[in-house]
């Protein structure tokens, strides 16, 4: 796939998927990432989280419960990084790094109604970490719809996981 804003991401790794769809099909494709020139235009493609992609993260907002979620857990502003949506309301996706002597200890998780009473049903957050993938710009879903960059990459650099994201994740 040649893609002038996944280029300026040497060090993730990618997963196809798909056209129109949200998941991988292949066998095995948490564990065989493969480059982005492998990826043919004519699919969807997803970026490997964790180790795989060398410590990113993505913290995944489902609407607006998750984000009143956050302010309140955290206090703090967002750092400025990647950020990418499928274009539905309140719905996005931020990619940080996370320094490699806390990867061990950290795994996926998520928020939902059932753990928090600030998340409503059918929303929530999620910290997506190794095994987990995340669709990227410029795939398309099923109902039109394509995934765009809020703050891309080649305008803007990944920024570290804060540390009391990170502290209440480990």
């Amino acid at each position: 796939m040649k893609n002038i804003e996944l280029e300026c991401l040497p060090n993730w790794r990618f997963c196809t998927i798909p056209r129109g769809e949200k998941g991988p099909r292949s066998a095995g494709w948490q564990r065989n990432p493969i480059k982005l020139a492998d990826i043919d235009d004519n699919n969807n493609i997803g970026v490997l989280l964790g180790t795989m992609s060398q410590g990113i993260v993505a913290l995944d907002f489902d609407g607006t419960t998750a984000w009143s979620w956050f302010a309140e857990t955290f206090d703090i502003e967002i750092p400025e990084t990647i950020m990418w949506t499928s274009g539905k309301d309140s719905r996005c996706q931020m990619a940080f790094k996370v320094p490699e002597e806390y990867w061990p200890y950290i795994k996926t998780q998520k928020i939902t109604h059932t753990k928090s009473t600030l998340i409503a049903d059918g929303e929530g957050f999620e910290f997506r970490w190794t095994g987990c993938q995340s669709v990227l710009p410029p795939s398309t879903l099923n109902d039109g719809r394509t995934y765009e960059w809020v703050r891309s990459p080649s305008s803007t650099d990944i920024a570290m996981l804060p540390d009391t994201v990170l502290a209440y994740w480990l």
